[in-house]
């Protein structure tokens, strides 16, 4: 919606987004794009803090969805005095960057069932917030004099 590219049936916008290899590619040219869109467009600066806010939860999500299609169940039995024994989605064993530096730093190294539904029930509502900032832009045009209230 940010590109505004004519006819609508037009298939540039997809060329440019599928075009790019992996979704952190991808979220770096929507957030830049929209941003400039912001910067240009001052009838849409109210967006600028959530656009923020979304885009940080955009990467948490990537980083969730990562942990969850490259890890693995795994029952682990790590740290000092008392020894931690937990259930986790990890990634896979004798990874030493993202098992062993985790357990060094005294973090857990993957998500609990617990970890893993709040990420799920955090992209739901993301998905939802994503979806009104493009149904914003989407309605906006400099020349209706579209303005957002306060």
């Amino acid at each position: 919606m940010a590109l505004n590219i004519q006819p609508k049936s037009s298939h540039i916008a997809y060329a440019i987004y599928y075009g790019l290899p992996g979704f952190g590619m991808r979220q770096t040219v929507v957030s830049n794009s929209i941003k400039q869109l912001i910067k240009e467009n001052k009838d849409l600066y109210l967006l600028r803090t959530l656009w923020t806010k979304i885009d940080k939860n955009l990467s948490d999500a990537r980083v969730s969805r990562n942990a969850i299609v490259h890890g693995t169940v795994q029952t682990l039995i790590y740290g000092s005095k008392p020894r931690k024994k937990r259930a986790l989605l990890s990634p896979l064993p004798f990874d030493v960057v993202r098992i062993n530096r985790k357990i060094e730093e005294n973090d857990d190294p993957g998500l609990d069932i617990n970890q893993l539904s709040t990420a799920v029930q955090k992209v739901a509502k993301l998905a939802l917030c994503v979806d009104g900032v493009n149904k914003v832009i989407g309605g906006f045009h400099p020349s209706e004099k579209f303005r957002l209230q306060k």
